[in-house]
């Protein structure tokens, strides 16, 4: 499948790293997440898929308030740490999103959550076809990922203090590959990740079948150091919650 299928194995590299500190990031923790848990109904009772679970912290937040939630991963390793940390919480299976989701019966999921890993995804429409083909009439999808605009900017106009992409330029209208940085010296490791305009989030939605139900670009929590950057220039994340229709209510 290429170079667009390394994701994963880079993730597994640094899979006990990241399961020990990726919660607590304050880009994740109070900056994406607090907008995610804001646009989630209400779980308890419900069937919820995690879909690119990681390590399984946000599996075991949703079960913790009353959800059957099953995590699913393209990584052995993350797959391996949510287990060995949440298993007695949630159900957690190896499955890429690229390919068709056939653990899973039809209309088997009220809520589908994929946090800040379509972005690994080149092509987006076979993901939210699964999703729609897995989701009950009426049931939710939340997704999050990196805001179109300020993966744009964060090639060609970033702050090098801010900026963490490996690239040397961005095409808004096309769908690209560019390398995102994390860590230093030994800990150094570029993660592969695609681009797209807004167009190219919100057009896969739509065409799956779902109906839009709320778009939100939050603000960062701070006014200083390195997340306000992100308060005078482009929002860092996009969230869109959507709905897949009832039959009572198509037309």
């Amino acid at each position: 499948m290429g170079e667009s299928t390394d994701a994963h194995e880079k993730y597994g590299e640094m899979a006990a790293r990241y399961a020990d500190s990726n919660p607590d990031q304050r880009a994740r923790a109070e900056y994406e997440w607090p907008v995610v848990r804001s646009l989630l109904p209400d779980v308890s009772g419900k069937r919820v898929l995690d879909a690119g679970c990681g390590s399984g912290y946000y599996s075991a937040w949703l079960a913790e308030r009353g959800a059957e939630v099953v995590g699913i991963d393209a990584s052995e390793e993350m797959i391996a740490e949510a287990t060995d940390r949440h298993g007695d919480e949630a159900t957690f299976l190896v499955a890429d999103l690229r390919e068709p989701l056939d653990a899973f019966e039809d209309e088997s999921f009220d809520l589908v959550v994929s946090q800040l890993t379509l972005e690994h995804v080149e092509d987006w429409r076979p993901p939210m076809a699964e999703f729609h083909r897995v989701s009950k009439p009426g049931g939710r999808l939340v997704v999050s990922c990196d805001h179109p605009f300020t993966t744009y900017f964060v090639i060609e106009h970033e702050d090098p203090e801010i900026g963490s992409a490996d690239a040397t330029e961005a095409d808004y209208y096309e769908v690209e590959r560019y390398d995102r940085v994390w860590g230093e010296g030994e800990k150094r490791i570029e993660i592969p990740c695609y681009r797209r305009s807004l167009r190219g989030v919100l057009g896969p939605i739509f065409g799956a079948g779902f109906v839009l139900e709320d778009l939100r670009e939050p603000r960062p929590p701070e006014t200083d150091g390195p997340l306000a950057y992100f308060e005078s220039h482009t929002p860092r994340f996009l969230v869109v919650r959507a709905r897949k229709p009832s039959p009572s209510s198509r037309r």
